[in-house]
């Protein structure tokens, strides 16, 4: 890294601890009328509360405010009647005040799930505990009264999770508080989350692998008018109806589609696992047991298993239970030819062959033995290796999709980097990092933005990703992750 790069890097880091400020929101009287506009939805300015959430409920003098039935009754049909009423889920409250949370970026107003663990580890290397803090206790509540960590706190989202980080981001506001009291409550949500969304049917499958599987029904209501034309103008055709007309009928079930609820649960699927959208899960993603997901889930079994006491929980069973995932991710999973992790279809009962960087999850959580990581590191490394950092595929024609070829996301290297240390391969981290670094700082002094993903293959351009909804950032306040990113690697 040159001098001036090297000095762009620091000026950047300092900024970082400066933008968390501006991606501050909260669900409190002063601001809530700002929070509960949702961009993609006009007209949805009601908050819905949870039955037993009486504190919540008395915002119902600022806003229209409704309170949703109990969880057991909050199914997939119930969800989607809220479509055409859509609204902000209620949040977490502390001393009788909403919690402040972290959205990803500017536009945002949505407490959004896998990437407010990322923002937690950057306001943790910020010293920023108690926003650290409230994170996770957004979390629990999630669990608690919504059966599950969100997507993100919308009404439409309500059937659908995203990657579960939860036991991991405990872990390490617990490694600052050392609040015993605290870290007893997060594990027993977590250890209900892990049973009821991830170890249970549909996510659940026979192999004892986990996928991506959400239950809903319909056209996602979150996406931009026509975002499906392309895949709805057959079946319109068929009924001589017109597209518009076609999704009434659809959705009110009219008429009933095999095919097209095949195609809509995988991008449910897709969706939920972080990655939307990506021609690695296009059309499949929910009959593959990932190896991101299992990972992570590999990852609670192990942080439940170290404070099975403090819980009451069995920690032979949790002991049986990772021994277990890790078997089958090695049966499954692991190609022991090629020396990376493929995902595995559950359908067909073959190995989905996409080289995908998400492979070195599984040094993050553990899972991988130190061979295995080993030969990762010395054949699979070199396939996502570019000179911003990592790519999220393998090389690959270039893609519409954001989650392609050649695009590079800050969690990828965040979890790659630690993975990486955790085995030992430090110069290994060391050089990802300063590539990542110095890609964004680079970036950050030629267009003024942190942005939300990169071109990580063309660093001169690297700002340049045409692929959907554009590239998120600003000159105030970055992008959550990537904000993250750059207070982890300097």
């Amino acid at each position: 890294m040159s001098g001036e790069t090297c000095g762009d890097v620091k000026e950047l880091r300092r900024k970082v601890k400066g933008f968390w400020r501006g991606l501050v929101r909260s669900i409190e009287p002063d601001t809530i009328r700002d929070v509960i506009e949702d961009p993609k939805m006009p007209g949805a300015s009601r908050l819905y509360v949870p039955t037993g959430d009486s504190q919540a409920q008395e915002l119902d003098n600022v806003v229209n405010v409704e309170v949703l039935p109990k969880l057991d009754q909050l199914t997939p049909d119930f969800v989607f009647s809220l479509n055409k009423k859509p609204g902000l889920l209620a949040l977490a409250t502390e001393n009788g005040k909403p919690l402040p949370y972290i959205v990803p970026g500017g536009r945002f107003n949505e407490f959004y799930g896998w990437d407010s663990y990322f923002i937690g580890l950057g306001l943790l290397a910020d010293g920023f505990v108690d926003e650290a803090r409230a994170i996770v206790t957004h979390f629990v509540y999630e669990i608690e009264h919504y059966g599950k960590i969100l997507n993100a706190n919308r009404s439409y989202y309500l059937n659908r999770s995203q990657p579960p980080f939860l036991t991991d981001l405990a872990r390490k506001v617990y490694d600052k508080t050392q609040d015993k009291g605290f870290l007893i409550i997060v594990l027993k949500a977590a250890v209900e989350e892990y049973e009821s969304v991830w170890n249970s049917p549909p996510r659940l499958d026979k192999t004892g692998l986990s996928r991506y599987r959400p239950d809903g029904h319909g056209i996602p209501p979150e996406t931009e008018p026509g975002h499906f034309n392309w895949a709805l103008e057959g079946f319109a055709k068929k009924y001589n109806k017109s597209i518009e007309e076609f999704i009434e009928l659809y959705n009110t079930k009219a008429i009933s589609e095999p095919q097209l609820d095949e195609f809509l649960l995988h991008d449910r699927a897709m969706r939920e696992s972080g990655h939307d959208t990506s021609s690695r899960f296009e059309n499949v993603v929910a009959d593959l047991a990932t190896i991101d997901l299992n990972a992570l889930l590999y990852k609670y079994e192990r942080d439940i298993l170290e404070f099975a006491s403090l819980i009451g929980e069995d920690p032979k069973k949790w002991h049986s239970r990772s021994e277990a995932r890790k078997a089958a991710v090695d049966k499954y999973l692991w190609s022991e030819t090629e020396q990376i992790y493929y995902d595995y279809n559950t359908k067909t009962n073959e190995p989905h062959r996409f080289a995908s960087v998400t492979t070195f999850w599984a040094m993050w959580s553990g899972l991988a033995s130190p061979e295995q990581a080993r030969q990762m590191v010395a054949s699979s490394l070199p396939l996502f290796e570019q000179p911003g950092g990592l790519c999220v595929a393998a090389k690959a024609p270039k893609s519409a999709k954001q989650w392609d070829f050649p695009c590079g996301w800050a969690p990828h290297q965040i979890l790659a980097w630690q993975g990486l240390r955790q085995y030992g391969f430090v110069n290994d981290a060391e050089r990802l990092e300063t590539k990542w670094a110095a890609m964004v700082a680079t970036t950050w002094q030629r267009t003024g933005k942190v942005l939300e993903k990169y071109n990580v293959c063309d660093i001169d351009h690297a700002e340049d990703v045409s692929a959907e909804y554009g590239n998120q950032g600003s000159q105030e306040n970055g992008f959550g992750w990537t904000n993250a990113s750059i207070a982890l690697a300097v």
